[in-house]
């Protein structure tokens, strides 16, 4: 993960990062909110309130 936070992630990066987690350990979830700076450049999406 570091790695790839490193160089920078992708939306290809992060879902492909995602997906194998689901794989290797089913006992935990991830959730990852956009900030508002985030929102700004790229838009709202659905997410949990934090």
């Amino acid at each position: 993960m570091f790695q790839i936070m490193r160089k920078g992630w992708s939306r290809e990066d992060l879902i492909e990062f995602l997906d194998s987690l689901k794989h290797i350990q089913k006992d935990y979830s991830i959730e990852i909110y956009r900030t508002k700076i985030v929102e700004e450049l790229f838009g709202k999406i659905n997410q949990p309130a934090f």
